[in-house]
């Protein structure tokens, strides 16, 4: 599993991020698969920001297997979140190749 880790300012506007998902060096087939991502600070606890195909996350390529986390204001509390992408392809297997930190850091001007 990939680790990659983010810290954004609250309040601010989190710059879209594009992801390719390779499998054995080919790109993986998003066709018909969905895509979801959930920030929590820490396993069990309360979805603190959770975004989804067609609410946050763009599928871009779906044969070269290309999504995005869309650009968006974030405005959680500040915190140290964990984080996982969760994608279930069309086959209706699951699977998890990217993770991380994601931080939120209060900003000085409002």
């Amino acid at each position: 599993m990939n680790q990659l880790n983010f810290t954004h300012l609250k309040g601010t506007t989190f710059e879209a991020q594009t992801f390719t998902i390779q499998k054995n060096g080919s790109p993986l087939s998003l066709v018909g698969a969905s895509i979801k991502m959930q920030l929590r600070k820490c396993y069990g606890t309360t979805v603190s920001l959770e975004l989804s195909n067609g609410s946050g996350i763009t599928i871009t390529n779906a044969a070269g297997g290309v999504f995005r986390i869309d650009e968006r204001v974030i405005n959680i509390e500040p915190a140290a979140y964990k984080y996982d992408i969760k994608i279930t392809l069309s086959d209706g297997s699951v699977h998890k190749w990217i993770k991380g930190e994601f931080n939120i850091v209060e900003t000085i001007t409002s």
